[in-house]
């Protein structure tokens, strides 16, 4: 494991300990203080400061990256040029030419990328996947996506709310505190694109097997140095348009809303991820609405560690493929280029 933040330590050390078939072997980060309180929560001695010195010294299969947003690129570049399947944090990289980078160095080796979305894994949303997919909805005309959340908290460069509000009412016991400057400078990855768009999209891109072809925005800061607010318009690969709005400014606490909406030629579907329910029309039928899930299955932070060691051991489905993670960088890369030109159209890079 590269990074061992308060993520990596309350989502993937978790999930990879839960199982009887894997074996953490060594953690990294350059971050002595982190480092020794993981290792000793998680009774793992390999411990490295340096990433590459423990790739070169330790024989692995896979590798979670769950160090900060900029590392992300190096980090899993290495891991991929060592031979190990990589569990990716999100966003895959800070730019298209990276992110494809990254994606071509897994083909090429037979390896693969789960990006850590854990949205995607849902029921509902690998039925709305197979609902778009088989064609029950028709040619997708029309994608809507909204995805709003408190992260705007973590933008003013004060972790100290995010850790009280962490302790006392997400993962009680929390070991490795936030920190201060994470996502302050958008050339470290800060902002609502890289560190929340990044979800929405590769949850969209997954769901509906399109990627961004031209992209729109315009950007609101509020009160920060990062983009705050941010909406999004776009032309697809499949000659559809689409929305996707996002903003990380709700109140500390506030769950917040995460729905897609798709509309095609023969049908439509809404997935609700806050709510965890799905509703599909198709054809001349009624709209089927699903059962809700139960409230701590709408966000299974443990399935992309899972989904790692399956894919590792038994050859699984991937459920958060790489190429997903880079449609994202593309279209919040392209993003940011539309916004810092005040909205002029960009062409997603290839």
């Amino acid at each position: 494991m590269i990074g061992t933040g308060w993520w990596g330590t309350n989502a993937h050390l978790p999930a990879l300990l839960e199982r009887e078939d894997t074996d953490i072997v060594a953690l990294a980060d350059r971050d002595v203080d982190r480092l020794r309180t993981a290792s000793r929560a998680f009774d793992v001695d390999r411990t490295y400061t340096d990433y590459v010195e423990m790739l070169e010294c330790q024989t692995l299969d896979g590798v979670v990256v769950a160090a900060s947003h900029a590392v992300h690129y190096e980090a899993v570049k290495a891991a991929l040029e060592h031979g190990c399947h990589v569990l990716a944090e999100k966003p895959l990289a800070l730019n298209s030419a990276h992110a494809h980078d990254l994606v071509e160095i897994a083909a090429q080796r037979g390896l693969s990328i789960v990006m850590s979305c854990p949205w995607g894994f849902t029921p509902h949303a690998l039925q709305a996947r197979d609902a778009i997919l088989s064609g029950r909805i028709g040619m997708i005309r029309l994608v809507n996506s909204l995805f709003t959340s408190f992260a705007g908290v973590s933008y003013y460069g004060d972790p100290e709310p995010l850790n009280r509000m962490f302790d006392a009412d997400f993962f009680e016991g929390t070991l490795i505190r936030t920190l201060a400057d994470a996502n302050i400078d958008l050339a470290r990855g800060g902002g609502q694109g890289w560190c929340q768009v990044s979800h929405s999209a590769a949850l969209t891109f997954w769901v509906t097997g399109l990627t961004a072809a031209r992209v729109s925005a315009y950007m609101n800061c509020a009160e920060v140095d990062v983009d705050m607010v941010d909406a999004i318009s776009m032309t697809f690969s499949n000659g559809a348009i689409g929305v996707m709005s996002s903003t990380g400014d709700l109140a500390l606490g506030d769950e917040g809303h995460h729905a897609l909406h798709v509309f095609g030629s023969d049908g439509y579907l809404i997935l609700d991820v806050i709510a965890g329910t799905l509703l599909i029309k198709s054809g001349d039928a009624p709209p089927r609405s699903y059962d809700p899930l139960p409230s701590d299955e709408r966000y299974p932070r443990a399935a992309p560690a899972d989904n790692l060691v399956d894919i590792i051991l038994h050859g699984a489905a991937n459920h958060g493929p790489g190429d997903i993670g880079c449609a994202a960088v593309d279209l919040i890369d392209a993003a940011h280029r539309s916004a810092a030109a005040g909205g002029t159209p960009m062409t997603v890079a290839p």
